[in-house]
């Protein structure tokens, strides 16, 4: 039987083509400042996000996300946060619901796996936002500043969902 995860792990599989397919046929991407700025593997790790969580109404909020949180898959690893991967998930998130016993070596294992595992990051990171979507009854703002900041929604609000937003703004005609 399948869980979730591994539902949301095929999904995101199938990204792959989807990416090749936007990558060699987007439309308006002269008009798409995100894209400018980013090298093509970039763009194909915002597109993967993108096209991941766009039947769950989070296509966009997702790469921004990625843009936000790794530029594009830059950045994979915050010691400080404790913070990992394409999307950013907190390693005590990652835990919880990859269902590994919380200990020092099973932080490490789950933190190489979203490091090197783009589909794992993405699932996560699409299980973090429906898991907020429904405990902030689809309140968009408030959905992303918790993906962030969790029960301090305030802390999340006020510097993190302002980023993500204007960036959502910037994709909006970036993907066909």
């Amino acid at each position: 039987m399948m869980t979730k995860n591994d539902k949301l792990l095929i999904g995101a599989s199938v990204v792959v083509l989807m990416g090749y397919l936007f990558l060699t046929n987007t439309a308006n991407a002269s008009t798409c400042e995100p894209q400018e700025k980013m090298t093509n593997q970039q763009w194909y790790n915002v597109a993967k996000g993108y096209y991941a969580a766009y039947d769950h109404g989070y296509g966009l909020t997702l790469a921004a996300i990625i843009i936000k949180e790794s530029q594009g898959g830059l950045y994979r690893v915050n010691p400080e946060s404790k913070d990992f991967g394409l999307t950013q998930i907190n390693i005590k998130t990652a835990i919880s619901r990859l269902g590994y016993k919380d200990t020092p070596f099973m932080r490490s294992v789950a933190a190489s796996k979203i490091v090197f595992d783009d589909d794992l990051s993405i699932a996560l990171a699409i299980e973090e936002l429906l898991y907020w979507d429904s405990r902030r009854d689809g309140e968009w703002s408030h959905v992303v500043a918790s993906y962030n900041s969790g029960n301090n929604m305030s802390k999340g609000l006020k510097n993190y969902y302002p980023r993500v937003a204007k960036l959502v703004e910037q994709l909006r005609g970036c993907f066909n």
